[in-house]
């Protein structure tokens, strides 16, 4: 192997090394910027959509395991096809059905509007004068068309399907995200938030009532720490064997 002497190496002056100290900050800085770029694509990658949904009463199984994952969603079996269209209008919610009647009554309005849209493009006549006018004119039917079906959104879930499928069809389509810090954030029942409870300040009569539901007051001191509870329906939920089994549940039917 050769030796290089540093003699033999033109002296570098003071104007090469302050390119050089510049040029190597330039690096750093552009490796920076491209790594946050990074960080940043890959946190909004796993950004959660907070979608709203309504449900009709023969899809409450599918409802409780939106709420599970910690969405929002409306159901019950009172609701008439004309409240569940009503509410997710003025509440933009998306509409999950499985009854035929009220899918019918979801399509017909899509068409409607739909049907209204094409006629209230082709009657104007300037449209029709020029093209350039005409493309651009179209483009904005079009993207206010997509906003009303958005509005009005639906998904048909057949209620006498597998559980199973229905759960994948609804994934598939509202790809709802798993995050463990989400689950039992809602009651499954009334589908309002919980409340953390600190068991410290409960009355007797209280705490007697959650060791009945622990079953033993050594669970009860296991898990009163975690102890949450619905406002609405006083449904107490905790973390117990119970919850971990809905996790993994929650796991193998959310985004993965």
């Amino acid at each position: 192997m050769q030796n290089h002497k540093t003699e033999d190496q033109p002296p570098i002056g003071n104007e090469e090394k302050e390119i050089d100290e510049q040029l190597v900050e330039t690096v750093e800085k552009q490796l920076t910027i491209n790594n946050n770029e990074i960080n940043n694509a890959n946190d909004t990658k796993d950004e959660i959509i907070e979608y709203k949904f309504i449900a009709d009463g023969s899809l409450c199984k599918i409802a409780k395991h939106i709420r599970l994952l910690g969405y929002d969603c409306l159901c019950d079996f009172s609701y008439s096809s004309a409240y569940i269209i009503y509410k997710a209008t003025i509440e933009k919610r998306i509409v999950l059905t499985g009854g035929k009647q009220l899918l019918q009554l979801l399509l017909s309005k899509q068409r409607k509007k739909n049907k209204e849209l094409e006629n209230d493009y082709y009657d104007s006549e300037e449209e029709e004068e020029n093209l350039q006018e005409e493309e651009e004119v179209l483009n904005n039917k079009k993207n206010e068309m997509m906003k009303k079906e958005e509005e009005n959104n639906f998904l048909y879930i057949d209620s006498h399907r597998p559980y199973s499928e229905q759960l994948n069809l609804l994934i598939k389509t509202y790809p709802l995200i798993f995050k463990e810090e989400r689950i039992f954030t809602r009651c499954l029942k009334c589908n309002i938030p919980v409340t953390k409870i600190n068991t410290d300040f409960l009355e007797k009569e209280e705490i007697d009532k959650l060791i009945n539901l622990m079953k033993s007051i050594e669970k009860y001191n296991q898990y009163k720490h975690t102890v949450t509870k619905c406002l609405e329906c006083k449904k107490y939920y905790w973390v117990g064997h119970y919850y971990f089994r809905c996790v993994e549940f929650a796991k193998t039917y959310s985004k993965k």
